[in-house]
């Protein structure tokens, strides 16, 4: 190009010089996209005005919003997941129940019915019956009993009842 000022010929016809211009022009483009991508990155950005901060910082909130969506797309996938996985435990636990043997199924099922009962009984006499007459200690689960407070408190009423209470006496 300096040749060409220099001698006075003309070596590159106007084609050419468009092209050039053009290259010129997709080189400061592809600088200027190289800066913004830096500053993107949080590189170089005490060389920038507020103004300019501007748009940058609504650029990385709009990125973020995206990605805490998409975050949160995922955790709700992974939440419905893992109930499908619990509900075909389930499932599969019915399908096992109803293959077993009626008469292995029956003996088991009595078998864990009289270990309730027993477990009821224990309970209400070593709990309810001797602190009957102390609501305060009543409403305290037992320790090392894995029982929640709602289904204690059920337990406690029904055992406290008078249809209970005549049960006991009369039975």
């Amino acid at each position: 190009m300096t040749y060409q000022t220099n001698s006075g010929e003309k070596l590159w016809d106007a084609k050419h010089e468009s092209l050039s211009v053009e290259i010129e022009r997709l080189k400061k483009e592809n600088d200027n996209m190289h800066i913004e991508l830096r500053h993107l990155k949080g590189e170089d950005l005490n060389s920038l005005y507020p103004k300019e901060l501007i748009p940058i910082e609504e650029a990385l909130q709009i990125g973020l919003t995206s990605v805490r969506e998409k975050q949160m797309e995922i955790w709700k996938m992974h939440k419905k997941n893992e109930k499908f996985l619990e509900e075909n435990k389930q499932l599969t636990y019915m399908l096992l129940t109803y293959q077993l043997d009626p008469k292995w199924r029956n003996e088991c099922l009595s078998f864990a019915n009289s270990k309730w009962r027993q477990y009821k009984t224990h309970l209400t006499k070593t709990f309810i019956q001797p602190n009957r007459n102390n609501l305060k200690l009543l409403n305290k689960v037992p320790q090392g009993h894995c029982i929640s407070p709602g289904d204690w408190s059920s337990f406690v009423i029904n055992r406290m009842s008078e249809d209970f209470i005549y049960c006991i006496v009369f039975f």
